[in-house]
């Protein structure tokens, strides 16, 4: 008699986001486990897109406490995630618990938190929220792996496009100081990394995980992106007096980041 092998269920956050979908794509590929994700758009074309790749994909809102611990019902993981930027930092840590204490009911074997770290004095409101949460998960005794994503590649085309020059070189203008060096990744990898911690619970759960392919300054940057583009880039340069200058201008979250 054959007997069917029962995957693991990994229930994700944010699998229509950068981090999510990784996390999503990467548990497909593997085919070891069955993959929940959790979204309010079920019918959204990114959502749709998942499920013909086979995850199963269940309405959910953090908000709901319910609805988060019936979406978290008989997983083995959880990639828990949440967006600050959709609804401020209380709403985040309303959902990011909502998230702790049904994972606690549910009694998932394995909750992956993606989160930013705790520093003294002033810090970005997304940071706070986030460590709360953590801070959360450890006293319920819910066993977690944080993960600490740096700055994406991908930020550059998102928030910092490449200007066109008259001679028909390219400018990469961003206001951080020239020698700034900067803890980067491709978020698309994301999940390649979360797969590793899955599979590895006794060295992982109760850890930190910081992801970081490599640390540039954008002045590596212009010239990575040069050879990438087969074209000349040239960085704006920016001292750290006319850095300093930009401050009036720029909202404390995205400074203090």
């Amino acid at each position: 008699m054959s007997t069917v092998t029962k995957l693991p269920l990994v229930a994700v956050c944010g699998a229509t986001g950068a981090q999510g979908s990784s996390v999503a794509r990467y548990l497909l590929q593997d085919g070891g486990y069955k993959v929940r994700v959790l979204t309010r758009n079920s019918d959204g074309e990114n959502a749709q897109a998942l499920k013909q790749q086979g995850a199963e994909i269940v309405r959910c809102d953090l908000g709901s406490k319910e609805q988060v611990t019936a979406a978290l019902s008989g997983a083995y993981a959880v990639f828990g995630l949440t967006n600050f930027w959709e609804a401020g930092a209380e709403t985040e840590v309303k959902q990011g618990k909502n998230l702790a204490d049904a994972a606690k009911t549910c009694r998932i074997k394995h909750f992956f938190w993606s989160s930013c770290p705790h520093v003294d004095g002033e810090a970005p409101r997304h940071w706070e929220s986030k460590c709360k949460v953590e801070n959360y998960l450890r006293e319920l005794g819910v066993p977690t792996t944080t993960i600490f994503p740096s700055f994406y590649y991908e930020n550059i085309w998102m928030f910092f496009p490449l200007k066109q020059n008259s001679d028909s070189s390219l400018m990469l203008d961003w206001f951080f100081p020239s020698d700034v060096r900067i803890p980067s990744f491709s978020v698309k990898d994301l999940g390649a990394w979360f797969v590793i911690a899955l599979k590895n619970p006794e060295t992982w759960i109760g850890k930190q995980m910081k992801l970081c392919s490599e640390i540039l300054t954008p002045r590596h940057y212009a010239a990575k992106l040069g050879i990438g583009l087969e074209t000349n880039v040239i960085f704006k340069e920016v001292t750290l007096p006319e850095f300093e200058a930009l401050r009036p201008h720029i909202p404390d979250d995205i400074w203090l980041k």
